[in-house]
């Protein structure tokens, strides 16, 4: 690959990256009726695989082996890609090392013969990084996608305890003499059974304010019930679109309003019936957390041992050693640095995107022993090109 593709493909990976990530950080989505309009691309193929799977978190779980599946060609080119960076680094250490020796004066010149051995090797700094960058899209990709489906179940789940909950206190009502009175009073004056209805009800929510709290928490009490009928759980995980840590299993009504940008949602979400309906679900189990932070714990521990078995076969195979300082910083910063970017992640986000991380990384430990031999030989293969293409490069500073 020679540098003016790399260039265009790496312009080209972070402009793809930027969209992305501007994608899912921008504008809130806006709250509506209609929760089918907050899905992207990925949720509407979660809840598509929901459809026959039948739960979120084995949901979850196989769409992630989906996932892992489709990208593995990236996943081989990005071990072969970092693995042939490291043995062209390697070969070109001593040589990059004596032109600095040579032309420690003159910064400018040391650039350009540099230039000339990494043509010579065919080495790409910036080919080595697209790999990278590709997985960083998928990553984003995936967390938009659970965060959009995310907040889809939250109205889902909002508008179904709402509807019984509003239908259960109707029917109540339809019960009261009161209200029959207010009813045939207003269909006697000629009006509509859906007017005559809708005026009656106010007639008797604004006469009979002790009943009508009664029959409201009789409602409520039935609540618990409804919810445990109807909600899914996982594992030891209560509600999957809630962190797997003390958060409750339903978010309070400023968190669920603050995940959109309407303004004037209170016309939609009453704010006295939200909070009314999520004390009543918090009752429903004897449990206040959601999880038992077992899915972020797991994440960072996994992320951490991905990066040592993979770092460990290396050196049992005998793989080069960094060839600089910066290089063995790099490897060391990453064994710190991941773990705790997966721990930010697993502790702040979905149950549902720690139960993708945990599982890719489980996939990708098993993709980085059963792709260890390949990769060796396919570098080896490309490597000896390398060397034959230099020629008699490695002699050409040795003054």
């Amino acid at each position: 690959m020679n540098r003016k593709t790399s260039l265009i493909i790496m312009l080209t990976m972070v402009i793809v990256l930027s969209v992305t990530l501007l994608a899912g950080c921008s504008s809130k989505p806006s709250y509506t009726e209609d929760p089918e309009s907050l899905l992207n691309f990925v949720g509407k193929i979660v809840r598509w695989m929901h459809s026959w799977v039948g739960n979120y978190g084995w949901t979850v779980v196989v769409f992630t082996v989906f996932l892992k599946l489709i990208t593995l060609p990236l996943d081989f080119w990005q071990r072969v890609s970092a693995r042939k960076t490291s043995e062209m680094m390697s070969k070109m250490q001593p040589l990059l090392d004596e032109i600095d020796t040579v032309y420690s004066k003159d910064p400018q010149r040391a650039a350009r013969e540099k230039q000339k051995v990494y043509q010579k090797y065919g080495f790409s700094a910036s080919g080595s990084c697209l790999p990278m960058i590709i997985t960083m899209v998928v990553f984003f990709v995936m967390f938009g996608g659970l965060t959009s489906y995310s907040n889809y179940n939250s109205v889902v789940n909002y508008q179904q305890l709402s509807s019984y909950y509003n239908s259960e206190y109707t029917a109540l009502v339809k019960e009261q003499p009161a209200y029959q009175e207010y009813y045939d009073g207003y269909i006697a004056e000629g009006l509509d059974t859906t007017a005559a209805h809708d005026k009656a009800l106010r007639d008797f929510y604004e006469n009979n304010i002790q009943l009508n709290n009664q029959l409201k928490d009789e409602v409520l009490l039935k609540i618990p019930q409804y919810y445990q009928e109807h909600h899914e759980s996982w594992l030891w995980i209560q509600n999957i679109w809630q962190p797997d840590t003390w958060a409750p299993i339903m978010v309070d009504y400023q968190t669920f309003v603050n995940n959109f940008n309407n303004e004037g949602i209170e016309n939609y979400v009453n704010e006295m019936e939200y909070n009314n309906i999520r004390n009543a679900v918090l009752g429903s189990t004897d449990r206040s957390w959601n999880g038992l932070m077992i899915l972020p714990l797991m994440s960072v521990g996994l992320s951490f041992l991905s990066i040592f078995i993979s770092q460990l076969l290396d050196k049992k195979k005998g793989a080069p050693a960094p060839a600089n300082d910066t290089q063995a910083r790099t490897n060391r910063s990453m064994m710190i640095i991941m773990p705790l970017m997966m721990a930010f992640f697993g502790f702040m986000y979905t149950g549902a995107f720690a139960v993708y991380m945990v599982f890719n990384y489980m996939l990708s430990i098993i993709a980085t022993v059963a792709l260890k031999v390949p990769v060796e030989k396919i570098v080896a293969k490309s490597v000896a090109k390398a060397d034959s293409r230099a020629g008699t490069q490695k002699e050409s500073y040795k003054r």
